[in-house]
């Protein structure tokens, strides 16, 4: 017992005897009805003065101590059907769960209610060797027979969130030590390991989708993440805590998503023609319009109207607070962006740069290159509300006035600079270029002067974002295949300074990333992860800073101790709306691949700029 008076001793038949440890004199004996086997283990609930017995087979018989000489039996479960041999038993600190490894299942206990709460089976070919609860109890840790690998299951969910690699081989048992924090793993070689339970507890916290982030936006206060996965939902992540608050479920698979500056409203549209207008706060599908495909959302920077561009009909700039139309856009774009000032949409058209007047919905301004020419990719400057930057297939560098419709500067780049060519970034003030190849080398363009400086990454990148003061450079990049130094790194995050062109940080990745995301503000990182992960990182760039990148202040992300944690909040998942508030007719127009055709709503002036509003009419 935990106060040292008694010794519970047990015995086959399933016979446990209870022996004073003062005097020697034994106080009481106790005898499950179901005698088939011996005792396995005994636990001691000292909080509710009860006793456990379990056999060899898993069956399990409660008695009440409170009268030490003379228990009372409370509970008598038979499991002998199983077939099952038990393999582990474990009963959580805060003596509220049990949990029973059998070699084909894992079985979790409420020790208030007596009831399985959880049961976890073995595929057919796989057995459990040794599983324990991870701190918070909301895991189990467990190893499977013949492998090398320790899994982390949540109990609410069954998801495996990690899998971490013993590469000393196969694991054979694995014992807890709550005194020191440390979880141990024996292998069949013989090797003993030391684990941080505090990590393993961390890592069971972190949620996932379980599909591969495709894309990620971040709320302009920066306090929620949202995702798409290519399901029929968007997921609202919770930045400070890095858990998934709201999942907004569509019709179809979920194609676009665009957040407000607020970030209280959410535009989206899916494969089923349809796009929803989401109350971020309330989960709510306040408004859903019909009849067409979208291709790309936009919403305009001071949140009054919503861009809908289509591939096969009329796209439509429409208010958002209303949902009526403004205009319709009869050439079709790619790529496109709407200038600072809410007065363009500048997209890309085969060989033309174009600039739609968003109130009228027609060419305003346009760059046509010559014949075989094409654009590769283009930019706006954001402290520049009217000028665009934007490379040809000829490897040449065009600054654009959009609203002179004249070229401010060209700078010519080297011969097969662009065979490769994987990504384009422009500094905020239009002086500073950044192209990746898909190579180990970063390039920076001054393109004042047309220099081209090559500064040599850690690996071959995969993505870069530059930050929204242009002064630092995010990439992640993949190491080489010859680098074995660091079992388990899949690929690193780096900051670069982009003044004297160092490396101000580096963070290994241990998972697969599949987008990579910058915060306007603060410099916060957020990455995507191939499991449905999401990563959260800051930069501290303080000459005192050990740290240069940190992982964000995160309940999920960070070791803090249990008294500490965050409680989970409960999930809200919220449906779409059955019928639509809108339907859009299929236009009679055809595209024009020349000069499109002005088409205007009436009563809609282009110079009348209107009123903001908070509220969405349905």
């Amino acid at each position: 017992s935990p106060d040292g008076l008694y010794a519970f001793c047990g015995q086959y038949l399933n016979t446990t005897s209870i022996f004073h440890l003062g005097n020697g004199e034994k106080l009481a004996t106790v005898t499950s009805e179901f005698s088939g086997g011996f005792v396995k283990s005994i636990l001691v609930l000292d909080t509710l003065s009860q006793m456990v017995m379990i056999d060899n087979e898993g069956s399990l018989s409660v008695w009440n101590t409170k009268e030490i000489t003379n228990p009372k039996l409370m509970e008598d479960y038979d499991c002998r059907g199983d077939e099952s041999e038990v393999v582990g038993i474990e009963l959580s600190e805060d003596q509220r769960s049990i949990l029973i490894c059998k070699v084909w299942s894992i079985e979790v206990l409420d020790t208030k209610v007596w009831k399985m709460v959880e049961k976890f089976k073995a595929k057919r070919s796989e057995r459990f060797v040794a599983a324990v609860l991870s701190k918070n109890g909301q895991s189990i840790v467990a190893s499977m027979e013949n492998t090398s690998s320790i899994f982390v299951w949540r109990r609410d969910s069954g998801q495996c969130m990690a899998s971490l690699i013993e590469v000393s081989g196969a694991i054979v048992k694995l014992i807890k030590s709550a005194h020191h924090n440390l979880l141990l793993s024996v292998a069949s070689s013989g090797v003993l390991s030391v684990w941080d339970i505090d990590i393993i507890t961390a890592m069971s916290n972190i949620d996932k989708t379980g599909k591969k982030i495709q894309t990620l936006q971040l709320s302009s206060r920066e306090d929620y993440v949202f995702t798409m996965d290519g399901s029929e939902a968007v997921h609202k992540w919770n930045f400070s805590t890095g858990f998934i608050e709201t999942v907004f479920k569509h019709e179809g698979i979920v194609e676009n998503c665009v957040l407000t500056s607020s970030g209280d409203l959410m535009v989206s549209s899916d494969d089923k023609s349809s796009q929803y207008i989401w109350q971020t706060n309330t989960g709510e599908n306040i408004f859903r319009i019909s009849g067409q495909r979208i291709s790309q959302l936009l919403i305009t920077h001071n949140d009054q109207f919503v861009v809908s561009l289509c591939e096969q009909n009329a796209s439509r700039v429409w208010r958002l607070a209303t949902g009526h139309k403004v205009c319709n856009i009869l050439v079709t774009l790619q790529n496109a962006l709407i200038t600072t000032a809410n007065t363009f949409l500048v997209g890309t058209s085969k060989n033309k740069l174009l600039a739609v007047s968003l109130w009228s919905g027609s060419v305003s301004k346009k760059f046509v290159c010559d014949d075989g020419i094409t654009i590769v990719n283009f930019k706006l400057i954001p402290d520049c509300p009217d000028c665009a930057v934007f490379i040809t297939s000829t490897e040449t560098v065009f600054i654009w006035s959009v609203a002179d419709e004249s070229v401010c500067r060209r700078v010519q780049l080297p011969t097969n600079f662009l065979k490769n060519l994987e990504d384009f970034q422009i500094s905020p003030n239009g002086k500073l270029g950044i192209v990746s190849k898909g190579d180990e080398n970063i390039n920076v363009l001054d393109l004042h002067s047309g220099k081209l400086r090559l500064v040599h990454a850690a690996g071959i990148i995969w993505r870069q974002k530059l930050s929204r003061d242009g002064r630092y450079l995010v990439y992640v990049c993949f190491r080489n295949c010859d680098e074995d130094d660091d079992a388990g790194v899949v690929s690193s995050l780096i900051v670069m300074r982009l003044a004297d062109g160092k490396s101000i940080g580096t963070c290994s990745l241990y998972k697969t990333p599949t987008f990579l995301s910058l915060s306007q503000r603060a410099l916060n990182i957020i990455i995507g992860f191939e499991d449905g992960s999401i990563g959260t990182y800051t930069v501290v760039d303080r000459v005192d800073a050990t740290l240069k990148i940190k992982i964000a202040t995160s309940n999920s992300r960070q070791i803090v101790n249990n008294a500490s944690q965050k409680v989970r909040p409960k999930c809200g998942n919220h449906s779409f709306k059955t019928v639509a508030d809108c339907t859009w007719r299929e236009s009679t127009e055809v595209f024009s691949r020349d000069s499109p055709i002005n088409v205007s709503d009436s009563g809609e002036g282009e110079s009348t700029t209107p009123t903001k509003k908070t509220e969405l009419v349905p």
